[in-house]
């Protein structure tokens, strides 16, 4: 192999590495954009209406759950298919609500903030309904 070969092989694989490279950040960068679209969308369906975000006036019992077993157990009247990352149920007199949330690592691993299942069940003890039918907001 003569030395102008070698040259001309090691400046194609040097150009090879460079476009690999370049080409792994755009696939990196494209799965992290989707990644945050699939945050936001997940947000937006589960955050309540802005009309039932505020404090709940009544007494607020939250319960931690280590798993959705231990979730469901504690929702019997949970319908949902998906597994359950948290419920609420409020007294027929508004005075107590009861919540009981998944740990806050295993909401994060099913790629939800804790915060935001906080604010959905909250938003149950104040009446919204998953449906909004016949729901009215405790906020007024």
């Amino acid at each position: 192999m003569t030395k102008e070969t070698v040259t001309r092989i090691v400046c194609f694989c040097s150009l090879l590495v460079l476009a690999t490279a370049s080409h792994a950040q755009d696939v990196v960068k494209f799965y992290r954009q989707m990644e945050l679209a699939n945050h936001a969308a997940r947000r937006a369906i589960i955050l309540p209406p802005p009309e039932y975000e505020c404090p709940y006036k009544g007494a607020l019992h939250i319960t931690r759950a280590p798993t959705t077993t231990d979730v469901r157990i504690a929702c019997p009247g949970y319908k949902g298919a998906n597994e359950p990352l948290g419920c609420a149920v409020r007294t027929v007199d508004h005075a107590h609500c009861f919540v009981v949330l998944l740990e806050d690592k295993a909401i994060k691993a099913r790629g939800y903030e804790p915060e935001d299942i906080y604010r959905h069940e909250l938003a149950h003890c104040l009446g919204w309904k998953h449906d909004d039918s016949q729901s009215a907001s405790q906020c007024k």
